[in-house]
């Protein structure tokens, strides 16, 4: 089960005091039916909203954890594509995005005016690393 990381950020598109589910949702296009779970934490300076979303019709991958901040008018985003074979979320699904989301969501990475100490290398070919289990079989 590959786990494809990724981020992004919104520059300017939001008022300030835009919640960050409001804007994940705009940014992404993505609607409550797709929406598995969602909570808003205090983390550092900035509060996260955290989602897992299940992408229907795509069979490249099936579940994504998706973690938005606004950071004044922009609106900040890291994701991991979850490439599972099922449509509900795996008990190792949600382990591994739990896992994940305890290295990510740490009050070093969430100062305001601060950039976090992290790098993410990628392979020789040029593509990203994969994190997850490894697949059976």
């Amino acid at each position: 089960m590959p786990v494809e990381p990724g981020a992004a950020i919104v520059r300017g598109r939001f008022g300030a005091a835009t919640p960050a589910a409001i804007a994940l949702r705009e940014a992404m296009h993505f609607d409550d039916p797709m929406v598995t779970s969602e909570r808003t934490e205090r983390v550092g300076d900035f509060d996260v909203t955290t989602l897992w979303l299940r992408v229907p019709g795509d069979p490249s991958a099936r579940h994504w954890l998706v973690a938005g901040w606004m950071e004044g008018t922009d609106l900040a985003v890291c994701t991991f594509r979850f490439h599972g074979i099922t449509d509900d979320l795996t008990p190792d699904e949600q382990r591994w995005g739990d896992a994940l989301l305890a290295r990510v969501l740490v009050r070093e990475n969430f100062q305001a005016g601060a950039l976090p100490a992290v790098r993410l290398r990628g392979s020789r070919d040029g593509t990203l690393p994969v994190f997850g289990p490894r697949s059976s079989g």
